[in-house]
């Protein structure tokens, strides 16, 4: 069974987000906006981005400082809320074109269709990458393939964003559907490239399967990891790791007691 991850995130002026910064990192671009600017043009991990639209969406906003500029415009509000934000682990046994290939197909289904404005970006998930350029990415630990996608939240018309969001994007229906497609999509994919792995949205509970799930790390922690450097993260996840692995020897002391 492969690994799968779907998160959203809601990128909020009441948390003191900046869309425009958040989309300046992602694409590891410089933009600006109101006379500031967010320069983040020095990352090397950022490997491929586009902006996706609908049809009918005007089309300069297939410049991405001009769409999140528009956003910060309209959402005026001291807590509004700017975008969603949705990260995709991506499978390392494809490659980088069949990986863009899968995230703009999720797109077009849960984001295009839906009439959201889609500003993404797929990142090595080298995190030395940043620091070292010149670093060869010849360490599989640390190569932790991901997309982020930036989504609108109103739906887009030829004239520019309705006046009121679509709620329906916030219902857990809405959730469960994206989480859904997402693996429907990589399994897809793994059929059609003869790859003999599978990737699931259902909790291992879900699956009949007696096993605690890990927490996801993030290329952050993980290099610290790697270089043996504990974190909190990695002490719960080792933790994990080990009931599972006495959960397992539960098990296996049992048939082996039914057997006999």
């Amino acid at each position: 069974m492969g690994y799968y991850l779907l998160s959203f995130n809601c990128l909020s002026r009441r948390k003191g987000h900046s869309v425009i910064e958040r989309a300046a990192y992602i694409g590891g671009c410089k933009l600006s906006y109101e006379n500031i600017t967010y320069d983040y043009s020095y990352r090397t991990d950022v490997i491929y981005s586009e902006i996706m639209l609908p049809a009918d969406a005007p089309k300069d906003y297939s410049n991405n400082e001009i769409l999140w500029s528009v956003v910060e415009h309209t959402e005026r509000r001291r807590d509004s809320r700017l975008a969603r934000e949705v990260m995709l682990a991506l499978p390392r046994c494809l490659t980088t074109d069949s990986n863009i290939a899968i995230v703009k197909e999720f797109i077009s289904i849960n984001c295009i269709e839906n009439k959201m404005c889609a500003d993404f970006s797929i990142h090595s998930g080298n995190n030395m990458d940043s620091i070292y350029p010149e670093k060869e990415h010849t360490d599989s630990f640390l190569h932790n393939p991901h997309a982020h996608i930036l989504l609108t939240t109103r739906q887009v018309m030829r004239d520019g964003f309705l006046s009121v969001k679509c709620r329906d994007w916030d219902k857990k229906e809405y959730l469960q559907q994206c989480r859904k497609s997402w693996a429907e999509i990589q399994n897809s994919a793994f059929v059609y490239k003869g790859l003999n792995v599978r990737v699931s949205h259902e909790s291992y509970k879900a699956r009949g399967i007696d096993r605690e799930p890990t927490i996801h790390l993030g290329t952050t922690i993980m290099d610290l990891e790697k270089r043996g450097i504990k974190t909190s993260l990695g002490d719960k996840n080792r933790a994990i790791e080990a009931r599972n692995c006495n959960r397992k020897r539960q098990i296996s002391f049992k048939l082996s007691q039914c057997n006999d």
